[in-house]
């Protein structure tokens, strides 16, 4: 949607809520002075927010309420993509050790659909729901590399491409070289290119066309093995899982 059709009203409203989330907690001075707005009408849009159920108020702060969560569980709830893959991702941790992902591409950013904690590294790159660039994780790299080459120009002279860590590719020339390997070899990797510490693996879920309709990732501490190694002991749960879902998907839909 283009910037003439914004209503300012609607985007203060949000940059609140988005403060709130960012800062966890905090008084009116702190939301004002964050979202260069007079006090008045943050306060009006707290207080609006509150009675809608969206905020709590603890003495003199704000925090986001878990009304959200409630919203973001329903929209997840229902994809069919959630559903199929959910019992397959808890299969693939149980079998691997390492936490696994759920990821789609969503207005030219990947989100985290769904996350499963593993028993060697507990936590995945992010939390449910994390909106992170296509060119700087496995995840992300999958779902970029079977998009049209129109497309990933597009993304790359919109966007640019945005550092995550110092190992996150930078450089255009560089990410189509890297897109190539990825449809090459079947499967992305990320070596702390997303966050320091972590290396992944991740591979597309495709549809009856051939278009990803998602992708799904294993991530591991750097400090427990190098990124060879990992990719030899989770390429093939890896595809399993990843297979499993393809063929139950094209039921459901």
């Amino acid at each position: 949607m283009g910037q003439n059709h914004r209503i300012k009203t609607t985007e203060t409203v949000f940059e609140i809520i988005e403060t709130l989330v960012r800062l966890e907690v905090a008084n009116l001075s702190e939301v004002a002075a964050a979202v260069e707005k007079p006090r008045s009408t943050v306060f009006d849009h707290l207080a609006t927010l509150r009675e809608l159920g969206y905020v709590v108020k603890d003495q003199s702060n704000y925090r986001p309420s878990l009304q959200f969560l409630e919203l973001g569980g329903c929209i997840r709830f229902d994809r069919d993509i959630y559903h199929v893959a959910r019992p397959e991702l808890r299969k693939l941790t149980e079998e691997t050790g390492e936490p696994a992902t759920l990821g789609v591409e969503e207005n030219d950013y990947a989100v985290f659909l769904y996350s499963v904690e593993g028993e060697y590294t507990t936590r995945s790159t992010e939390f449910d729901g994390s909106h992170t660039w296509l060119h700087a994780n496995a995840l992300g790299k999958v779902l970029l590399a079977f998009q049209p080459e129109s497309r990933v120009e597009r993304l790359v002279n919109q966007y640019g491409l945005s550092a995550s860590t110092e190992n996150t590719i930078t450089d255009p020339s560089e990410l189509y070289s890297e897109l190539e390997s990825v449809r090459e070899n079947g499967y992305a990797t990320d070596i702390e290119e997303g966050k320091l510490g972590l290396n992944g693996v991740a591979m597309p879920v495709f549809c009856s066309d051939k278009e990803p309709v998602a992708a799904v990732s294993v991530y591991t501490g750097t400090s427990l093995t190098d990124i060879d190694d990992f990719v030899d002991r989770v390429i093939e749960p890896l595809q399993r899982t990843t297979s499993v879902i393809e063929v139950n998907h094209s039921f459901e839909t």
